[in-house]
């Protein structure tokens, strides 16, 4: 259940982006729990082939860490169960604000339905010209192919489903700004 409203949860999240990581978007309450993240990073003057940004492996694993911290709980890690805690320090402040809501939700289902659930990513890739922000050299848009094993109360579940991810690129790495699933 909780698997599925997470799945629910992060396609209602899916919402036109602004064209920067300096476009203006919702701030970050002072009660977030994880560091904030630095200001992006400068753009590179001159002409930028459009994949600039998807050429180095970095944001593919940025995105793999990202799948699969979001993906992997359990009900037996009271702790841990609040999404932003697993995955904060990998989100911008715009995507990490639109996940708030979940963080008294998630705990509170995943507990009711004794539920855990790993992720094994299958396969990721950059995704070329996914978003109308393409050609921005600090954007890369990764395709992310997962496996979920789901368990409720001695019920098993799998799921494979296919994720893009949109990242932006700031001075430490690169942050995760969506998550939709592929088209």
């Amino acid at each position: 259940m909780a698997g599925l409203v997470t799945t629910a949860l992060l396609a209602g999240c899916a919402i036109p982006m602004p064209a920067s990581p300096r476009a203006s978007g919702p701030s970050v309450s002072s009660r977030a729990t994880w560091p904030s993240p630095p200001a992006p990073a400068a753009r590179p003057s001159g002409p930028v082939a459009p994949r600039w940004a998807c050429d180095s492996p970095a944001p593919i694993a940025a995105a793999t860490r990202f799948t699969a911290r979001l993906l992997t709980y359990s009900w037996r890690e009271k702790d841990s169960l609040a999404p932003l805690t697993r995955v904060g320090p990998l989100l911008t402040h715009r995507y990490a604000a639109q996940l708030r809501p979940r963080n008294a939700l998630d705990p509170l289902l995943v507990s009711r339905s004794r539920e855990s659930s790993r992720v094994r990513v299958l396969a990721a890739a950059p995704r070329p010209g996914a978003g109308p922000d393409a050609a921005d050299p600090a954007t890369c848009y990764v395709l992310i192919s997962y496996r979920q094993d789901l368990d409720r109360a001695g019920q098993s579940e799998h799921l494979r489903q296919d994720w893009t991810i949109r990242l932006l690129r700031y001075d430490d790495g690169w942050r995760v700004d969506d998550a939709a699933p592929a088209s």
